[in-house]
């Protein structure tokens, strides 16, 4: 691998190498990212369907979380969605929630977006991904996504990556402090692989596991993409996590980064998340993570793809200053 110097967050900013190698990177101020929207009735070609909002986890810092939300889609209507992306020429769907694989018709939706010519991902806990999974349709997935925090299943059980209390019975009396959510991935992604699916790895750094080594731990794992998030706050969504474990600073996010350089990992902080996703929520609205907040559309259904799309802020510059356009140079 090339070598790289100590990142900087300046070095960061300026140098594509540790984002985007074919691009040349330059922020981007608030006020700019809303002029590079969908105001001139452009879709975003990357759309994150978020189908459900259920988990059987119960992860501190999660923000896939969504304020006033009616009834969710059926299979029917994220098919009807699924459609009107097609024709509107996205190139990319990923699945997501919540916790995706809780619905049984998700291989379903997984296949019928890949024989629509989508580029298809989808990011999991892992919990449902078995070979039963994977033989339904899983394996139509161009990429599967793993998140993993830590080496150390202490730890996350401490950011409550663990099976919830009320997923636990009787039959099987493992407590959530003996659960191991490491093993659990060691052994999907190990099934990943014998599928020949691409694999990918998520981890969040937060002041819990910044001091991390996890080196040996991700190379065994071997993904073919590693995605380094800080963490992200979002009004009203999160706040409880950041009172019990407080906000992690630049220092001690780029302190993680520069240990793990030599793995180049695909390095996004909390302002690149801002206004450049383009997310759907389990009711079929756009939504979008902007000044830490999330803004809704109207629902799609309702008002119809563009008009839904057209109320919420979306940076095209920022996706491809984060990578999100890789599955292209594949």
């Amino acid at each position: 691998m090339n070598k790289v110097t100590k990142i900087s967050p300046e070095t960061l900013m300026r140098n594509s190498k540790y984002l985007n190698p074919k691009m040349t990177l330059k922020v981007i101020t608030q006020k700019q990212a809303k002029t590079t929207t969908a105001k001139q009735g452009l879709i975003a070609e990357s759309i994150n369907c978020h189908l459900t909002n259920l988990c059987n986890y119960q992860c501190k810092f999660c923000f896939g979380r969504y304020e006033k939300m009616s009834n969710v889609l059926t299979k029917e209507g994220w098919k009807k969605i699924i459609d009107e992306l097609s024709e509107c020429g996205v190139k990319k769907i990923n699945f997501a929630g919540g916790e995706p694989t809780l619905l049984q018709y998700l291989p379903e939706l997984i296949t019928y977006s890949r024989e629509q010519g989508f580029y298809v991902s989808l990011i999991s806990n892992g919990t449902g991904i078995n070979k039963q999974f994977l033989d339904k349709g899983g394996k139509d997935c161009h990429l599967i996504g793993l998140s993993v925090d830590s080496k150390f299943a202490e730890i996350e059980n401490l950011l409550g990556r663990c099976l919830s209390r009320r997923k636990t019975t009787n039959k099987n009396k493992k407590s959530n402090n003996k659960y191991s959510h490491v093993k659990m991935i060691q052994e999907v992604a190990s099934l990943i692989h014998k599928y020949n699916v691409d694999l990918k790895l998520n981890t969040t750094v937060t002041n819990v596991n910044w001091w991390e080594d996890m080196n040996n731990f991700i190379g065994e794992l071997n993904p073919s993409r590693w995605k380094v998030f800080q963490v992200h706050p979002i009004e009203g969504i999160n706040n409880n996590f950041f009172k019990m474990f407080g906000e992690l600073s630049n220092k001690h996010f780029y302190h993680f980064i520069n240990k793990h350089k030599g793995l180049n990992p695909v390095v996004e902080t909390s302002e690149m998340m801002n206004q450049s996703y383009c997310m759907i929520t389990p009711d079929g609205r756009f939504y979008q993570s902007s000044g830490n907040r999330y803004e809704y559309s109207k629902p799609i259904l309702n008002v119809g793809l563009k008009n839904a799309f057209d109320q919420v802020t979306y940076s095209l510059e920022k996706f491809k200053q984060r990578n999100g356009d890789f599955y292209e140079k594949n």
